[in-house]
């Protein structure tokens, strides 16, 4: 079939405003921020003791990195462990010690050489401010207290479970008042989950990890008193990512933004001594 020049000239203009549409849409579509369902999922699975630093931490990775959306659940490193293990959907794990992510590694649970030691913990105890203690009282006075009849209740994170619970249970036991502390003890099955017996007044007396018990003491007006290191084990906190996560390029880009500057200011603003940044 053959056409006239006037043919031609009819179809040029629609042909061309087409194109001319299409490259519209084409560079509107290109300036259109990344939606939600194309940004990739970074899980990660924190310990209690990591709550106060999250928020920051995570505000401060998505500067790096815009196109991940984190999503965080909080809870004992102890029962994240046990989750791993039997496939839980996690792309990073944050323990409150290195024991439970060496437990996953050993297991076979744990991408290879995953696991580093991005910080450490440490365990404060908190007192009401009802019971007046003096201001200068020392950890090893105020722990031995907790075995009299000053305390009635004791709130403490299920030591089986989460690794600065275990630390109060050591000190408790090395100054010879685990047994009567024993009877008073209310638990729950994470540092975070025993802040309401306390703040309800169920329990007069808190351990916690540092970095929550400055919280819950400043915010209670109440007496935060450190537990003397050399009462517990070292509390060095791991991280691994497990062997089946999903998003590994991420989860090791959070590892190591953990180990930079920025995440090493983060951490140290929370009682969380970190590691010398590397």
């Amino acid at each position: 079939m053959t056409h006239t020049r006037a043919q031609l000239f009819h179809f040029t203009p629609f042909v061309a405003l087409i194109l001319v549409i299409t490259l519209a849409m084409i560079a509107s579509c290109e300036r259109k921020p990344l939606s939600p369902a194309s940004k990739r999922v970074l899980s990660i699975a924190a310990a209690a003791s990591l709550k106060p630093a999250m928020d920051e931490l995570v505000q401060a990775f998505a500067k790096e990195r815009p196109d991940v959306t984190i999503e965080t659940t909080i809870g004992a490193s102890g029962a994240f462990s046990q989750q791993i293990a039997a496939g839980a959907p996690f792309d990073l794990f944050l323990s409150a010690d290195a024991a439970f992510p060496q437990k996953l590694v050993d297991g076979g649970h744990a991408a290879s050489g995953s696991m580093r030691v991005y910080g450490a913990n440490s365990v404060s105890l908190v007192l009401a401010k009802e019971l007046n203690v003096s201001a200068d009282i020392d950890g090893v006075a105020a722990l031995q207290m907790l075995g009299t009849d000053a305390i009635s209740k004791v709130a403490l994170a299920d030591p089986r479970l989460a690794p600065t619970g275990a630390a109060g249970q050591q000190a408790l036991e090395k100054l010879g008042v685990w047994s009567s502390v024993e009877l008073k003890l209310v638990m729950a099955d994470n540092a975070e989950r025993v802040i309401p017996f306390f703040v309800q007044g169920g329990a007069p007396a808190v351990i916690l990890p540092t970095s929550l018990a400055r919280e819950v003491a400043t915010r209670q007006g109440a007496r935060l008193v450190r537990i003397p290191g050399e009462l517990h084990d070292a509390l060095p906190m791991a991280l691994i990512v497990p062997r089946f996560a999903k998003n590994a390029p991420d989860a090791q880009a959070f590892s190591e933004f953990l180990a930079s500057p920025a995440g090493w200011s983060i951490l140290a603003t929370h009682d969380l001594q970190p590691t010398a940044a590397r």
